[in-house]
């Protein structure tokens, strides 16, 4: 008998699983607790399969996008693909979770044009993706999406995204300077900003290449001050974690004096971004 063979009869066996609902609901909560539990993602997709076509459960996107989760983890980019398309082929619709993880496994395989209509597919604007499928030079992609309907567009398509959606935004970025796309580069950047999220390292490298190889300078000139502070700010995060943890065991006058410089360097940092907010800043072709 196999680990997944094995974890579905303990979990059918339980006392609560009387109800076909709370049989799916017991697997969903098995791959949610993960690698511990479940093991390799190899046993994760036993345990679906166990449990759909041999015990006749319907699981939940939640169950794929757990299971998806244990394949990132693994770098199975292309089977965490295949879980996307067997939730479809089901007559499921993917969840929020699943479609992140399936643009991660896209990102890594290098399909960008993927990860463009994955990410319309996670802002609900799978009618616009005609304009993904859209590739030249910045130039002409501009004038092409100017007769699609422009920034304004652009921007409606986003507005249902939130900060769980950052990574996804990030890597939506990457892709639309792939293909040299900066109005929509342009579009989700400002976006970041209004959820108060910064860009990766990658954006920014992206955003210049775009600028020094193709002479698109609309997304680089839109990067503001604010932008960066946002992007420092989420680089520090682990790092104000993991000294907080070790402040707690500090001796008391070192406690305060942490504090004092924390608090000195913070202030500091929001005055720099608060007196350049909003504000495009000025190229220097010799800082790069």
């Amino acid at each position: 008998m196999t680990k997944a063979e094995q974890i579905l009869r303990v979990l059918l066996s339980s006392p609560v699983s009387t109800h076909v609902f709370l049989r799916s609901q017991l697997v969903e909560n098995a791959l949610v607790i993960g690698a511990t539990l479940v093991g390799s993602f190899r046993q994760g997709c036993e345990l679906v399969a166990q449990a759909e076509e041999h015990a006749g459960l319907m699981l939940s996107p939640r169950s794929y996008a757990a299971l998806m989760q244990l394949g990132l983890a693994e770098q199975r980019w292309l089977e965490v693909l295949g879980l996307l398309g067997r939730v479809r082929s089901r007559g499921m619709t993917p969840s929020a979770g699943m479609l992140r993880a399936s643009m991660r496994a896209a990102a890594n395989i290098g399909d960008w044009g993927a990860v463009c209509r994955l990410f319309n597919e996670l802002a609900g604007a799978e009618k616009s993706s005609e304009a993904l499928e859209l590739i030249g030079s910045p130039k002409v992609l501009a004038e092409l999406r100017a007769e699609l309907g422009g920034a304004e567009e652009d921007a409606k398509r986003l507005v249902s995204l939130t900060p769980a959606d950052a990574d996804a935004i990030r890597l939506a970025m990457r892709a639309h300077c792939a293909r040299g796309d900066t109005a929509l580069v342009t579009a989700a950047l400002l976006r970041m900003r209004e959820l108060g999220c910064g860009l990766g390292v990658a954006n920014y490298v992206d955003i210049f290449e775009l600028a020094v190889k193709k002479r698109a300078l609309s997304a680089l000139q839109a990067i503001t001050p604010q932008d960066v502070a946002f992007s420092v700010g989420s680089a520090l995060e682990p790092k104000i974690f993991a000294l907080r943890n070790t402040a707690a065991n500090m001796p008391r006058a070192d406690k305060e004096l942490l504090v004092l410089v924390a608090g000195a360097a913070l202030a500091a940092g929001a005055i720099a971004a608060a007196s350049h907010v909003n504000s495009a800043p000025d190229i220097d072709h010799l800082s790069f």
